[in-house]
């Protein structure tokens, strides 16, 4: 895809990647010269991956949380009805 038709040669580009970029290590940039498109270069590879949770499994331990709760409350409730 093309990332801008033209820009100024300062050394840098500020890009916003579309979100519709799958995961992968084999991204690279290729920078054309516009008067002599015979004259071009490619970036190192580079990644982009999607953003992950902040804490890795955290909804595992919302889960569990929210099972606990639960448990509690009715062996609570329970106990109340037996007396």
């Amino acid at each position: 895809m093309e990332i801008t038709s033209s820009t100024t040669n300062d050394g840098e580009y500020y890009w916003n990647m579309p979100s519709e970029l799958a995961d992968s290590n084999l991204y690279q940039v290729k920078i054309t010269d516009m008067s002599n498109s015979s004259t071009y270069d490619y970036s190192d590879y580079f990644e982009i991956k999607s953003e992950s949770p902040a804490i890795p499994g955290y909804t595992m331990f919302l889960l569990i949380g929210i099972i606990c709760v639960v448990s509690v409350i009715l062996i609570k409730k329970r106990n109340k009805n037996k007396f």
